[in-house]
């Protein structure tokens, strides 16, 4: 509750802004894929605005995060569909990879962060959304959101298919902000630094960008609202945004989802 309601005294991040967002944004009958489903907030959050004609499609890699999930999955299967999927998502199917400190819910990635225990890592299975869309005969997906900890942009080269056939109308992700290659603030002592190999911001947005997505920000009512020019590194070490990336007809579509100029 921390974290998703911003209920503690002196929070400086939550996630208010995403739950109004996709209070707003998620429609009856939507299909909803929720990659790095943790614990479930989104996905039983969502599940009764998708309702029953409606469909939500949970990944979550962390083995000991699957079983709280499929038991909430369970519990809420009255009010929506909730699929959940013990895999991660990236851009190769068929094979596995360390996640690195499953202990620490919530921040176990694929990727060797600094911050992480680098010690403690079990190996997950791998699929692509491409793939998953195929075995599942997906015809359509209204609405993604994405929070994996660095592996975004593996699990959007892992969709390029999706992306032809049935391209969410919006993706809302998690971004870790970083300063400038030169900035010394990237270069001081003692800062927790991420994976180097680990996605980029900028180029995750040339990614979607190239594939017909709009960066736009995130009110606190949840209403789009226009990205800061520049704002996709930080002035500080390390800064998480959430962004939403959409397609240009959900403006002309959904007009009362986005903030007047």
């Amino acid at each position: 509750m921390y974290y998703f309601l911003g209920t503690i005294t002196g929070q400086h991040e939550d996630e208010r802004s995403v739950a109004q967002c996709l209070r707003r944004l998620v429609r009856e009958g939507d299909v909803f894929f929720d990659l790095g489903a943790n614990f479930g907030f989104y996905s039983l959050y969502v599940a009764p605005l998708c309702g029953k004609s409606g469909a939500i499609h949970a990944f979550e890699a962390n083995p000991y995060l699957i079983k709280h999930l499929s038991c909430s999955a369970e519990l809420n299967s009255g009010c929506g569909n909730i699929l959940v999927n013990a895999r991660a998502v990236g851009k190769e199917s068929g094979k596995d990879l360390p996640l690195y400190d499953p202990e620490w819910f919530g921040c176990s990635s694929l990727y060797a962060h600094e911050w992480l225990n680098q010690g403690s890592k079990v190996m997950v299975p791998l699929v692509t959304i491409d793939e998953y869309v195929r075995q599942n005969r997906i015809e359509r997906i209204d609405v993604m959101k994405i929070d994996i900890e660095g592996a975004e942009l593996d699990a959007f080269q892992g969709m390029e298919e999706t992306f032809r056939v049935c391209p969410p109308k919006a993706i809302i992700c998690e971004l870790t902000l970083l300063p400038d290659e030169n900035d010394p603030l990237r270069q001081s002592a003692g800062v927790l630094r991420r994976a180097s190999s680990a996605a980029d911001p900028r180029k995750l947005s040339g990614f979607l960008e190239q594939k017909g997505y709009e960066l736009w920000g995130i009110a606190d009512d949840g209403r789009l609202r226009t990205w800061e020019a520049g704002k996709l590194t930080a002035d500080e070490p390390l800064k998480l945004a959430n962004a939403a990336f959409v397609l240009p007809g959900l403006q002309s579509s959904r007009p009362e989802m986005f903030v007047p100029l």
